[in-house]
């Protein structure tokens, strides 16, 4: 792969918008963040650019496999399902929290939640789905992709079509800063301390190829004091 890049100039990257590590740049029209960020230096360490793929949740793995694209270059939760099918460099580690609506007053605690009878709304391919289920079994779980220009469904709280959705637990913070009328559930101490299903993230490319994932390796290792910065500056 190394040598395909060298010799096309170009590197293809499935993204998705997943803050903090992938932002979108409406200005420039393009991605922000330091997965952009290192991606940008990995082409440029072998005299190549960076093709962005926008993709979705639900089929980019699907995609990886298919030779759609090299790398699948968001904040990819590496289980076990998706090991089987692809190489993970992974960078960080997250976890999920929720958020409801403040003057619903339904639910503030994980206890409250396994013992009310609520709904919520998460991102169709989240991997966590079928783990949700069995940890909050009163709940109505609904998927759908998120809306057009959206990486949240917090308007289908605010509307009360659902009680409940998913946000990265080190989102906590910025989320509650922004959208007063919503409330993080558990705390945002909670959910920066043990957010849900807490697993190591990373970006993702297809087996049989160590030369690749090793030169990957050594770019994400490289960036690491932006990642960590990235995820502190989100977390305050």
């Amino acid at each position: 792969m190394v040598d395909q890049i060298r010799a096309e100039g170009v590197i293809k990257v499935g993204v998705i918008v997943s803050p903090p590590f992938v932002m979108q740049d409406p200005i420039a029209d393009g991605y922000t963040g330091p997965i952009p960020v290192f991606m940008e230096a990995a082409a440029k360490g072998l005299g190549a650019k960076v093709e962005w793929v926008p993709v979705n949740w639900d089929t980019m793995m699907a995609g990886l496999q298919a030779n759609q694209y090299e790398v699948l270059g968001t904040a990819v939760y590496a289980t076990e399902t998706r090991k089987k099918v692809a190489k993970f460099v992974n960078f960080s580690r997250s976890g999920v929290c929720y958020v409801s609506l403040k003057s619903a007053g339904q639910v503030a605690t994980r206890e409250e939640m396994r013992s009310t009878k609520l709904s919520i709304v998460i991102p169709a391919g989240a991997s966590f789905t079928q783990d949700f289920s069995k940890a909050y079994p009163q709940i109505e779980v609904a998927t759908k992709p998120f809306p057009p220009g959206a990486n949240d469904f917090f308007d289908d709280v605010r509307t009360g079509r659902y009680d409940l959705t998913i946000i990265e637990g080190v989102l906590a913070p910025q989320v509650a800063a922004l959208n007063p009328d919503l409330q993080v559930v558990p705390s945002i101490e909670q959910c920066l301390a043990s957010p849900d299903f807490p697993i190591e993230i990373g970006i993702a490319v297809n087996r049989g190829d160590p030369a690749f994932e090793t030169y990957l390796s050594g770019v994400i290792e490289a960036a690491a004091p932006e990642i960590e910065a990235a995820v502190k500056n989100n977390s305050k």
